[in-house]
């Protein structure tokens, strides 16, 4: 033995393998050091990882716009010609007997939407719309006023411009 006290193998509290000499708990085991093994707590809860609820909504909104975009506005774009060719076709049917195009264009064989010169004729407040109008007889630019109850168009004006001059149509 050595003259000097060891501690060695021995618990701050108390003699190795029986814990604390005060009588309390023992921490670890027998003669563990209160910092070496407490009681194990549970694995903290996990809740909902939000970042990925929200990563996941965000995709979903980015793809559903996409696909609305598409539908809706490319969809919008391949049926606006669809459209103004069946008004086109209407229109046709409605001056088809008129003199004035009998005269100069005879048989309606082409009629066109045309955007530009719709805007244009309309500028002045009215709701004018252009066709191109191709027939047996020779070629112009139709400008029509109408108004659209329920399913049909009621042409109410309409004149048709020709290389050598305007001509007033007698609807």
């Amino acid at each position: 033995m050595s003259q000097y006290p060891s501690n060695f193998g021995q618990s701050p509290g108390g003699p190795s393998h029986g814990g604390p000499s005060y009588g309390g708990p023992s921490y670890g085991g027998p003669g563990g050091s209160p910092y070496a093994s407490g009681p194990q707590q549970p694995a903290p809860r996990k809740g909902p990882n939000w970042l990925l609820i929200i990563g996941i909504a965000v995709g979903v909104l980015a793809l559903g716009g996409a696909a609305f975009g598409i539908c809706c506005c490319g969809g919008g774009a391949l049926a606006i010609p669809a459209l103004t060719q069946v008004v086109g076709d209407e229109v046709a049917k409605q001056v088809a007997d008129d003199p004035v195009i009998q005269e100069r264009i005879g048989d309606i064989e082409k009629i066109t939407y045309n955007f530009g010169e719709s805007m244009e004729a309309s500028s002045d407040g009215g709701e004018m719309m252009a066709f191109d109008v191709e027939g047996s007889k020779g070629d112009g630019l139709l400008i029509i006023e109408g108004d659209n109850n329920g399913d049909q168009l009621n042409i109410t004006y309409g004149e048709l411009v020709m290389p050598d001059g305007t001509f007033n149509l007698e609807l």
